[in-house]
């Protein structure tokens, strides 16, 4: 049986690819998306332990935000932003600029509740309510203070999950943009896209073109459109496939640090109401005042 191929045409004389048959250009297709496959398997067990390696180092900043809440809130620590930073600057490779942009975007929406910092916050509130009743102050702990800390809390997590997100895009946009890249570099195939381009580019301008070369033109177009289309397919399915497995153990981590955070955030709350907690911020208060009058 005769397989469809370029019929002769004088414009396609000395090109590598004029005498392959359509059959055997279907094939290198259909090859190249079984090698893809198996790059797949690979390309997947590898973001598989960096995912799991991601997952490690967020339990060290997890840690370390744990501590950095205990410092704003418990202590009144202003330099609660050094000492955090130390303690979490190894667990991701960041750089000194990522970790500072960090520390602002901490400082910045962390308590957009409230429009300033915590610390200049409670200062304000301090120095217009020190003769507020124990009541007052129970309240003002119950629901302001608790709202920000959640908003700490929605802030931190969607600023992991921006990171996260964009990590996985960016390496599968890379693998995928790497592999069609190395389809289309092929010799005959570079040569044979280059041909036509040309071709087209010179539209109905060049009056040498024969009916063979139109023929020969469409064969390309239609099996380029076919090889678009299915590589388009393949990897939004691959995209699904791979963000779908790391969303779950997303979700899971989350919902165990959502869990631990209400915990130790009732728990301080709690904590503070019964120790009255703002005789202490009181009496820090006093201490920055005295000091700034020296």
């Amino acid at each position: 049986m005769k397989t469809r191929g370029y019929q002769e045409s004088t414009s396609l004389q000395n090109s590598e690819f004029r005498d392959r048959p359509e059959k055997w250009k279907e094939d290198q297709w259909n090859d190249f998306m079984k090698e893809t496959e198996r790059d797949w398997e690979k390309f997947n067990t590898s973001m598989e332990n960096l995912t799991s390696s991601w997952f490690e180092k967020k339990e060290l900043e997890w840690e370390g935000w744990i501590k950095a809440m205990q410092n704003r809130w418990a202590y009144y620590n202003k330099n609660m932003d050094d000492c955090v930073l130390n303690v979490i600057k190894n667990s991701l490779n960041w750089t000194d600029f990522q970790w500072q942009k960090w520390i602002r975007l901490m400082k910045n929406k962390a308590m957009k509740h409230f429009e300033s910092s915590g610390d200049e916050y409670i200062l304000d509130v301090f120095r217009r309510n020190t003769s507020w009743t124990t009541e007052q102050w129970k309240e003002w702990i119950k629901t302001p203070i608790r709202e920000s800390m959640e908003k700490d809390w929605e802030y931190w997590i969607a600023e992991d999950q921006y990171k996260l997100d964009n990590w996985m895009l960016e390496n599968f946009d890379k693998w995928k943009t790497k592999r069609i890249t190395e389809w289309k570099e092929k010799k005959w195939k570079a040569e044979e896209d280059e041909y036509w381009a040309n071709w087209e580019a010179k539209g109905s301008k060049d009056k040498s073109k024969v009916l063979i070369d139109r023929k020969n033109w469409n064969l390309w177009k239609e099996r380029t459109y076919r090889e678009e289309r299915q590589w388009e397919m393949y990897t939004e399915r691959k995209k699904k496939e791979f963000f779908s497995k790391d969303v779950v153990e997303w979700m899971k981590w989350k919902s165990e640090k959502t869990e631990m955070f209400e915990n130790w955030k009732e728990n301080t709350l709690s904590t503070w109401i019964k120790e009255k907690q703002w005789n202490v911020w009181l009496h820090k208060d006093k201490e920055v005042g005295r000091r700034k009058l020296y």
